[in-house]
């Protein structure tokens, strides 16, 4: 699942590895409060895959939340929705 070596694996491998700029936080109707776009830099390598967020895990179906974005409690995502820090670096 965290493997970087299947990061091109569509609704199975993790995030590319690249920069991302954090959108505002927003209710999503699937993933509810509290969810954030990241938005990737054009020279990200993306593998024809996109669509990717911040958000919470599932109730109905813990460790299935993810199709390859990232998942946090609810403290932490409110923490990174207040700081002022909106660039992520994801590396291998």
């Amino acid at each position: 699942k965290n493997d970087s070596a299947n990061e091109c694996v569509r609704d199975k491998g993790p995030l590319p590895r690249g920069t991302y700029t954090i959108g505002p936080a927003f209710f999503h109707p699937r993933t509810r409060a509290w969810t954030m776009r990241l938005m990737p830099y054009p020279e990200n390598q993306m593998c024809g895959r996109g669509a990717f967020m911040i958000h919470g895990e599932s109730s109905s179906h813990p460790g299935e939340a993810s199709d390859g974005c990232i998942i946090l409690d609810l403290p932490y995502r409110k923490i990174i929705a207040a700081s002022s820090d909106k660039i992520l670096v994801v590396e291998d």
